[in-house]
């Protein structure tokens, strides 16, 4: 594909791009969007319209990158929201920072509004010309791009370094095998680099990498990455960020040594600070450690939270509890109307179910009055939590 003709008509690939996008969401067939597009494309050219079409309709809804920009629905998947990019690119400096597996060049922009100089390698051509234009239309102009193997990147002199490397998009099981470039031998070859690996990953499959920084980043409550800082990049043990309050918290892993079963309010740690096992350093007059669905809590019979604190918990007041003899989601559904009817209209449903989320969903809401939203948490299918959120 001869990606700098498509990009050498760029105003008419935009027209065509947004033709294409209206089509789309209209639900109408790719063979319409297809002969809406200029017929100065080549037929492969129109495939490639299409699928920006189709890439910035998604990005449209999930918001997590600059949607002037060029990439494909696979590029999506895999990029680096710009919200973290923008945080990782902060904490990497100034100087001069080598991208060592750049893709479209996400991560490399945000590196370039920061770093004095930086330079893009990756070994498919396709995005290191994706990332090239990504980097005119973002409006920052101190990145050299060039296609190249990381491995073999060892004579490229940086102040520091940045590798994102490529890893199947699901696995069973996290390891260091299935990550490209081997990660043993970048850390050999550059001493400061930081490397995203998946927040997954068993942490004692890292014991015989050089000492190093676990930094565990949520996004909106949610785990999101996981960069491991080695050399002068490295500040601590493990850290934990939740974005977008750009909250930090540094420290040692503890473990927690006791579990205590919900009381009258709830506390939801951010996924960040549990993954980081950083829970220690929230320090909560009168709150216990609880868990249950994955999901780490505090619970206390009252309320008492700092500014500090409110950035990492989401606090919950329990309104309810219902319990079964049996393991089943349909006896505690069977249970629930005389609980929620007149007072809620809505459920957000989190824990054990056993079936459909959106059928369940459905089928309470059908028997419901009101006009509030409860939470409902289900617990090994024997119990069901009812709670209201106290704030965001």
């Amino acid at each position: 594909m001869n990606y700098e003709r498509l990009f050498k008509k760029q105003s008419l690939l935009e027209r065509d791009i947004d033709k294409a996008m209206n089509i789309l969401r209209r639900g109408l067939p790719t063979e319409k969007a297809m002969r809406s597009v200029s017929g100065y494309w080549k037929e492969g050219e129109k495939e490639v319209v299409i699928r920006f079409a189709r890439a910035r309709i998604t990005n449209n809804r999930k918001k997590k990158i600059d949607n002037r920009l060029y990439f494909y629905p696979e590029d999506l998947r895999v990029a680096t929201n710009s919200c973290v990019a923008e945080y990782r690119a902060k904490r990497m400096g100034r100087g001069v920072i080598a991208d060592l597996c750049c893709g479209i060049g996400i991560q490399t922009i945000a590196l370039g509004r920061v770093a004095d100089r930086v330079m893009g390698i990756d070994k498919d051509e396709r995005k290191i010309v994706f990332a090239g234009k990504n980097a005119e239309r973002s409006g920052v102009k101190n990145i050299l791009f060039s296609v190249g193997d990381a491995e073999e990147a060892g004579k490229l002199k940086a102040d520091a370094y940045f590798c994102d490397p490529s890893r199947p998009i699901s696995s069973s099981k996290r390891t260091l095998k299935e990550i490209t470039p081997n990660i043993k031998y970048m850390v050999s070859l550059f001493r400061d680099i930081a490397i995203e690996l998946p927040p997954q990953i068993n942490r004692n499959m890292l014991n015989e990498l050089p000492p190093h920084e676990l930094e565990y980043i949520s996004l909106n409550r949610k785990l999101n990455r996981l960069t491991a800082y080695f050399g002068r990049l490295r500040k601590s043990e493990v850290s934990a960020v939740t974005l977008p309050k750009n909250r930090v918290v540094r420290g040692r892993s503890r473990g927690i040594r006791k579990i205590y079963p919900p009381e009258n309010f709830l506390l939801e740690i951010d996924p960040a600070l549990s993954a980081a096992g950083l829970i220690h350093e929230i320090g909560l007059k009168d709150a216990k450690p609880c868990f249950f669905h994955k999901t780490w809590f505090f619970t206390s019979s009252k309320i008492r939270m700092d500014d500090e604190c409110g950035g990492w918990l989401r606090a919950y007041r329990i309104v309810g509890v219902i319990k079964t003899g049996e393991e089943s989601v349909r006896a505690l559904i069977e249970n629930v109307k005389d609980a929620l009817h007149d007072s809620y209209k809505r459920v957000i449903l989190r824990g054990d179910i056993e079936e459909g989320y959106y059928a369940i969903k459905r089928r309470i809401e059908e028997l419901l009055a009101g006009e509030g939203t409860a939470h409902l948490f289900f617990v090994r299918q024997r119990m069901l939590i009812i709670a209201e959120t106290l704030m965001p």
